[in-house]
């Protein structure tokens, strides 16, 4: 059966509102994010229901590229991205001895790195 361009663009719209429902139901909203197990204060998760499990014995090795700074007053956004990272397999059961980051700091985000008390970063430098 062969379908008219009417009905095929109705049939593709309906698939694409399914498709942003679906998505719109999986948002967490601001109050399901918490911080750790592994950075507290930072790097914010959500539980996601229905995820697969990750197993525990499983061992990432991930480097993150940070070139930007971070907005005034902010800890750096790509700091914050490694944190989550780390805080997101943490509370799916990864021991942080499975994890090995690498963060490659460079240009404008090399400021980020001070340990000074106006930068909001501090805390995540060890």
């Amino acid at each position: 059966k062969k379908l008219t361009n009417r009905k095929l663009s109705m049939r593709l719209a309906l698939y694409a509102l399914a498709g942003l429902a679906f998505a719109a139901s999986a948002n967490a909203a601001p109050e399901d994010f918490t911080t750790g197990p592994i950075i507290e204060d930072f790097g914010p998760v959500a539980s996601v229901l229905g995820a697969d499990p990750v197993a525990p014995e499983t061992l990432f090795m991930v480097a993150f590229d940070v070139a930007d700074s971070a907005e005034e007053g902010k800890a750096n956004r790509r700091f914050e991205t490694a944190a989550r990272f780390l805080n997101m397999h943490g509370a799916a059961g990864v021991p942080a001895s499975n994890m090995q980051l690498a963060i490659v700091v460079h240009g404008p985000a090399s400021a980020d790195l001070t340990n000074s008390e106006s930068n909001a970063s501090a805390p995540l430098i060890v």
